[in-house]
């Protein structure tokens, strides 16, 4: 069992860890707190290493594979609600868009896992992580679906409706960059040397320049106070060696 999960025959994320994010809120490290002038587009950064290259580049396409599932739940939602004049089975469509992103997060572990785990000398076992993606999944497609709930009631459905645009952008790259970050981590504690690892923070833009390189353990928090990719506009990443 990992070490983010309590020991069992079903392991569930433990109450003591960071719950499953909601890609609609805050963040839960207290990120959100950055100027707002830092959500201003910026020049990518030059990355002249293969590797760092190769690796901020797949989490790009995870985050394109989360804007693609999210995009065909808010397809589906919309004609739904318009044809209910805004009632739905929100029961349904919480278990479907976590049944998606479950696909979605088990597609994205399994391939990060298993190349991050040959790197670092060791297999990947998808076995100890399929109840804890479950779980965030879950708790993903509800907080989601609760987002849109609440702006149904207090704007009306069209407002509710025409926020798309912000709730995929946002949700993408919490979940892809989220589901990156995490199965590399997930693929050093699996790996021998665990105790060992570090993890390198990969600038994606000069926005958070000031970060690209920096390395602490991977059990540790980072200096910046939050993880690369895990604010609003940042699809930085990280390495682990």
């Amino acid at each position: 069992t990992p070490m983010n999960v309590v020991d069992g025959d079903n392991p569930k994320p433990s109450v003591d860890t960071m719950p499953p994010q909601d890609p609609n809120g805050p963040p839960q490290d207290g990120s959100y707190r950055e100027e707002p002038k830092a959500l201003a587009k910026a020049k990518p950064m030059p990355l002249l290493h293969p590797s760092r290259k190769a690796d901020l580049e797949r989490q790009f396409r995870h985050i394109d594979l989360a804007q693609a599932a999210l995009e065909r739940h808010f397809s589906r939602l919309e004609r739904s609600l318009k044809s209910k004049a805004g009632r739905a089975d929100w029961t349904r469509w919480d278990r479907e868009l976590a049944d998606d992103l479950n696909g979605l997060l088990e597609r994205i572990v399994e391939l990060e896992g298993s190349l991050y785990a040959l790197k670092l000398g060791g297999q990947f076992d998808m076995g100890r992580v399929v109840n804890y993606l479950r779980a965030m999944s879950e708790g993903a497609a509800e907080g989601i679906n609760a987002k849109i709930r609440e702006e149904i009631t207090d704007d009306g459905l069209e407002a509710a409706l025409g926020r798309r645009p912000q709730h995929v952008e946002s949700a993408r790259t919490g979940l892809g960059a989220g589901a990156t970050r995490w199965a590399r981590e997930e693929a050093a504690r699996q790996s021998p040397g665990a105790d060992r690892r570090v993890k390198i923070w990969i600038a994606d833009t000069e926005r958070h320049a000031e970060f690209d390189g920096d390395t602490v353990p991977v059990g540790e928090l980072w200096p910046a106070g939050f993880a690369p990719g895990s604010v609003p506009g940042c699809a930085c990443t990280q390495a682990i060696q």
